[in-house]
Formats: structure tokens, sequence, C-alpha cells
């Protein structure tokens, strides 16, 4: 029976090129025994701004922060020194850590910069 799932060949029952290569990436994926990460990558134009905070009594510390368009501050965890400009407007590339960086430090949630470039 041409199209179906199975068809009758000599007596035997043969499954399709197609069914057994559906059929074995459905084993291959369902095998893993780790729940599936999917990393979302973030694209946005965005401005790069320093961000100050107290370490102590007699201490203030800085920090390089990526503004987004919406408010948000995050801290990305490598910012080449090229682009530590206050108010330097970018287009970035990132995904999400799922990590804050220390309450001393500003609290901002942490990303890992894929790509970055000048506008």
């Amino acid at each position: 029976m041409p199209g179906g799932l199975y068809f009758w060949q000599s007596g035997s029952m043969k499954t399709s090129p197609r069914i057994t290569a559906v059929l074995l990436a459905t084993s291959l994926l369902t095998s893993c025994s780790k729940e599936p990460v999917y990393i979302i990558l973030v694209r946005e134009k965005a401005r790069v701004v320093p961000v100050r905070y107290s370490c102590g009594p007699s201490c203030d510390g800085l920090v390089w922060s990526i503004a987004s368009p919406d408010g948000q501050f995050y801290d990305p965890v490598h910012l080449p020194p090229d682009f530590q400009a206050p108010q330097l407007p970018v287009a970035v590339a990132y995904k999400r850590t799922g990590q804050r960086a220390p309450a001393s430090e500003g609290g901002q949630e942490r990303i890992e910069l894929v790509e970055i470039r000048r506008l």
C-alpha cells in the first residue's frame, strides 16, 4: 500500500525508509536522560553604561553594563575594553546565563555576549 506507514512484500511487513528515519531520530532524541537546554539568543540595540555601586563605607565600585531599550541593565560576563565607554551605542547579541551579579556589585542579570558592534 503506497503512502502508508507499512507495506507488505513477500509475506513480510517492511517499514518505509522515511518511517525508519523518524523512528531512529525519535529514539535518539528521547534516549537522553537530561532535560533539553534551549538557548535563546537576544539581538537588540543598546547602550554601554557605567553603573556605580557602594562596596563599603569608603569604597565605590564601577561595572560596565548593557542598558537595553526597555530600561533593563545587564552585566556582561566579558565586555571587551574597546567597548568600555559611557553611553556608547551598540548592537548586541547575547545569551542569558540565568545568573545574577552579587548584590554588592549591583545585582544585575549576567549575560554572555555573542556579538557586539558599535552603531
